[in-house]
């Protein structure tokens, strides 16, 4: 239910570490977390204990590039962090994914935060191979995120993981003054040039939204949560897929953050919904998204 009072943060050297950090000390604050950790990989390629090529003695330097680096990130974070939440500073090396991966299991934490960048620029760490593999929950920044947080919404598949999500979303609004949580689910419809006539589609569209409302109430039942307290909406475009369905949802309701379950169980339900959850990571590049399991 992401009672932490620990969170991860991948660090990369970029401009965007800034904005995850400080994004970071606003969610510290707002739920009670004492003490971030900020991790940097150092690519293989750079470290002195490299056997294939070692950069410190091609290019003729002598210098603790470890230190550098942490000196450089405590620059940055200990404006950010001065009051009431402790920064630790963590320098590593070999390869950025499997390295981070390793590290954040060994710490005491089930949050870890990831910046995505709007731009080209990319590093080992994706947000794709973070989706599929991490274990714990997942929150991801894009460089221009606004610090903020008064409208979640909750992407709903009926499924375990987006009850989870849904949970989550609801505790998170009672620990964020005058935030609300608004659900929403993408129906999937026949696309146009399968209908005989008018009248077909219309009956059809009309029979998929009844389907969907009834597992709505049986998924409120089954999770023991009170209908009257949440609200959901139904989407249907024919013409767009379920990922562009709900960016165009999140923009109209002015969303800040995005709480949804990612599957991962089979690899039939990884291709359905993992890709869903990559193309919102990957595009949805005005809020955070907070990945459940």
């Amino acid at each position: 239910m992401l009672y932490t009072k620990e969170v991860a943060v991948a660090v990369d050297l970029s401009n965007n570490d800034k904005t995850v950090l400080q994004y970071t000390k606003y969610l510290a604050n707002k739920l009670n977390i004492k003490k971030v950790n900020l991790i940097h990989v150092i690519p293989s390629i750079l470290s002195p204990e490299n056997s294939d090529m070692n950069i410190h003695e091609l290019v003729g330097l002598d210098f603790n590039l470890k230190g550098k680096i942490k000196d450089r990130l405590q620059t940055i974070a200990q404006p950010i962090f001065n009051n009431g939440v402790s920064a630790e500073v963590n320098v590593i090396e070999g390869n950025p994914y499997r390295e981070l991966m390793a590290y954040v299991d060994d710490l005491d934490s089930d949050l870890l935060v990831v910046g995505v960048k709007s731009d080209s620029e990319k590093s080992g760490i994706t947000a794709q191979r973070v989706v599929r593999n991490f274990k714990g929950y997942v929150m991801f920044v894009p460089d221009n995120v606004a610090m903020g947080i008064t409208k979640i919404t909750v992407p709903i598949d009926f499924s375990d993981n987006s009850a989870r999500a849904l949970i989550t979303a609801l505790n998170l609004s009672k620990q964020i003054e005058n935030c609300s949580v608004r659900c929403v689910h993408a129906i999937n419809s026949i696309p146009d040039k399968y209908y005989l006539d008018m009248k077909m589609k219309n009956n059809l569209n009309h029979q998929l939204l009844s389907f969907a409302e009834n597992a709505w109430a049986i998924f409120l039942e089954k999770n023991g949560l009170e209908r009257e307290n949440i609200h959901i909406d139904f989407r249907q475009d024919i013409q767009s897929t379920t990922g562009r369905i709900l960016l165009d949802y999140f923009e109209r309701q002015n969303t800040d953050m995005v709480v949804m379950g990612a599957k991962g169980h089979t690899a039939f339900e990884k291709f359905l919904y993992g890709s869903v959850t990559e193309e919102l990571v990957d595009t949805c590049n005005k809020r955070s998204i907070l990945v459940i399991r």
